[in-house]
């Protein structure tokens, strides 16, 4: 339709409004908050320290030595070269075009040139006589390298030296210390060391002025009350911060006077690994992520957000609105531009008394919950579930299944009580099964019920009668047996610590092993539609053992492998697949790609007052988590369509607003936003809430 200039002119007036309303935030979806993460460049697992120097990125890698990327698009990184040490790589530094390498036990300072980025080479080599090298610092051209051994008898000291000339060193200073050195900073003319006091005295911050390198001044030091276990050092002006004190956090020492620090305060933060200070802002990363303080006032830190990571933070370098972040997996870019929003995945959280095991059926979470019994909550509104029905049973409710309306739980030594939980606010008692030993899990297969706990047999049952269920028959493992998963005549069970099977039970009287295995304990079993997976733990991460189940009678492992997460629990819904480690953290993987891929997003639950995770059920875009207290319930969407951002730039911003106001003037299709094939003021006004409910 034509347009008049009073129509027009309203229309651009309304765009305008638009620019001055605030930035658009993410939205809180665990899949759409990692949009943060620009890049993730797989390393090798021993990356510890990430340095990143005009678009070039140096990471040290421990036990190899260096991996060099162009980072100058932080959304693709690219390797250009490796360069391996003769030893250890225990710190380094980079500066005018070398790389100052800590070389651990061969006891040298390696410096490396590295002016041409793809092809590093051997510049220099300093040697110190004893003692494992561990840490280096610089300042103009003088470079401190400290001997760090954990070795309470190791020989401890550091050698100052002048590094006008990379290719030749010069020892200005050689000095015993008393203790070990674990960080050295140096800030023009004074330096820091960071000193671990051997066990069960207190570690102690040491200041230096060091204006001639060749006769350093001692100033003073600070002794932290008792051991402390001190791991890093920020300083920031006119404070330092140190960081991993147990049962304290992070002090904050005011060093404006060098000659006598002061303590000021400590910041209660999550035993962090390290930290780094930014544009007015203390970053502290941990097993969980990066945290991020407002340091306007350097006393008193103001968190303001916090930016989940999925493995450990080992170092982060932060360059302009880009943090980039070593983990045990590679290499992380992540977006730190927006800190005005906290997202949290966490739609809410329910007390719950010291819960075990999660059922989800149909909008019912049916938990087993210890001396409490049985609790069914109410999960239609995740916003604000609520419990509707008990079952107090006279034992300690370690586990339940649900088929229909009636709910079996395994309630230890005081058998197994069948359940009519048709009324979901007054379940009531149908039968109760006392077989040999503690029941502590089950499962049920169509009408076969399956016990297990405290003894070495499995115990099975026919429940077409549910008030008199049958036995029916039985198998004896090597082991007491802990656990029991079945599915169409194949059930698992894992015995003892180590022993899993396969067993096939159409004719329950003549149960066969199908597979069997000794391992590492077990953690969890799962099945999908034609495989189960079983999960080990295996030193700081999981194996996963997957078999093939299609044919009862021919049980097989396929190829599978291992993951670094720790997984205690598994569930899957689709493609999706959530997994919960020993650190507490939810991922959400794409079953297509197995579990040595990188998810596809992850929360850090510690943070959003998660304690350790007991269990795990996946229904849609929401998980359903229990831990030691409470049900919680989370939120794992994708981020929804930006339809605001009219250039497909990912940011909204006035060139968005000129798109849309010449789309809108010359009738495009991408600015009828109502779809009705007129343009209006109802186009403009649904452009308007597009752009202030902002784009992930």
């Amino acid at each position: 339709m034509p347009f008049n200039f009073n129509q027009k002119s309203l229309m651009t007036l309304l765009v305008v409004f638009l620019s001055l309303l605030q930035s658009p935030t993410k939205a809180d979806g665990v899949l759409c908050q990692n949009r943060d993460i620009l890049s993730t460049t797989q390393t090798d697992s021993n990356a510890s320290e990430v340095i990143v120097i005009d678009s070039i990125a140096y990471v040290r890698v421990t036990y190899f030595g260096l991996h060099i990327y162009d980072v100058q698009n932080p959304q693709a990184p690219v390797l250009l070269s490796t360069y391996q040490t003769p030893g250890s790589a225990f710190d380094f530094v980079v500066q005018d075009n070398h790389a100052y390498i800590a070389d651990g036990s061969n006891r040298q300072l390696h410096i490396v040139d590295v002016s041409d980025p793809s092809n590093p080479t051997y510049a220099a080599t300093h040697f110190m006589p004893d003692g494992r090298v561990g840490a280096v610092a610089i300042s103009g051209t003088t470079l401190c390298v400290a001997k760090n051994s954990s070795s309470t008898n190791a020989p401890r000291g550091y050698d100052l030296l002048d590094i006008s000339d990379p290719t030749n060193p010069v020892l200005l200073r050689r000095a015993n210390s008393s203790a070990r050195i674990i960080e050295v900073h140096m800030i023009d003319e004074f330096m820091y060391f960071l000193l671990d006091i051997n066990y069960p005295n207190p570690d102690r911050l040491e200041i230096y002025e060091i204006s001639n390198p060749s006769n350093i001044q001692f100033l003073s030091s600070y002794t932290f009350t008792g051991h402390n276990y001190t791991r890093f050092l920020e300083v920031i002006g006119d404070y330092a911060y140190v960081g991993a004190l147990y049962d304290s956090g992070t002090a904050v020492l005011d060093i404006s006077n060098k000659e006598q620090p002061t303590l000021v305060r400590f910041i209660d933060d999550e035993l962090p690994t390290g930290m780094q200070a930014a544009n007015d802002h203390l970053f502290i990363y941990h097993h969980g992520g990066i945290q991020i303080y407002d340091t306007k006032d350097p006393v008193y830190p103001v968190f303001v957000r916090s930016f989940d990571t999925p493995f450990s933070v080992r170092d982060i370098q932060i360059i302009d609105n880009v943090t980039y972040a070593v983990t045990s997996f590679g290499l992380h870019a992540i977006d730190t531009s927006d800190l005005s929003h906290q997202p949290s995945p966490i739609i809410s959280t329910t007390p719950i008394p010291d819960p075990a095991s999660l059922v989800l059926q149909d909008s019912t979470a049916y938990i087993a919950s210890g001396e409490a019994g049985l609790l069914l909550v109410d999960v239609s509104t995740t916003s604000t579930p609520a419990i509707v029905g008990q079952f107090d049973s006279p034992g300690y409710a370690h586990k339940s299944a649900t088929v229909n309306n009636t709910t079996y739980l395994a309630d230890g030594h005081e058998g197994l009580h069948i359940l009519d939980t048709s009324d979901k606010s007054n379940p009531s008692l149908i039968s109760t099964l006392n077989p040999e030993g503690a029941v502590t899990d089950l499962a049920i297969d169509g009408d076969t019920l399956y016990i297990v706990g405290g003894t070495a047999t499995l115990q099975i049952y026919n429940i077409q009668d549910n008030q008199n269920p049958i036995s029916i028959g039985s198998f004896i493992s090597t082991d007491t047996i802990s656990k029991i998963e079945a599915s169409n005549n194949i059930a698992i069970i894992l015995a003892g610590n180590s022993h899993g099977y396969a067993l096939n039970t159409s004719d329950p009287s003549n149960v066969t092993v199908q597979w069997e295995r000794s391992f590492l304990p077990a953690t969890d079993i799962e099945f999908s539609e034609n495989e189960v997976v079983i999960l080990w733990n295996n030193d700081g991460g999981t194996s996963v053992t997957v078999l093939d189940i299609q044919d009862p009678l021919n049980v097989y492992q396929v190829p599978s492998g291992s993951t670094q997460l720790e997984i205690i629990a598994k569930d899957h819904v689709g493609q999706m697949v959530g997994l919960l480690n020993s650190e507490t953290k939810l991922h959400v993987l794409d079953q297509n790609d197995g579990f040595s891929s990188l998810p596809l997003g992850w929360a850090d639950l510690t943070i959003n007052g998660l304690s350790r995770a007991r269990d795990i059920a996946v229904a849609g875009n929401k998980v359903y988590i229990i831990d030691e207290l409470s049900l919680k319930i989370l939120n794992i969407e994708d981020c929804p369509p930006c339809t605001a951002d009219i250039n497909d730039d990912g940011a909204l911003n006035t060139l968005d607003i000129s798109s849309f106001i010449a789309g809108f003037n010359s009738t495009q299709p991408f600015a009828d936003f109502t779809n009705d094939g007129s343009f209006n003021f109802f186009d403009v006004s649904a452009f308007l809430l597009a752009f202030s409910a902002g784009c992930p």
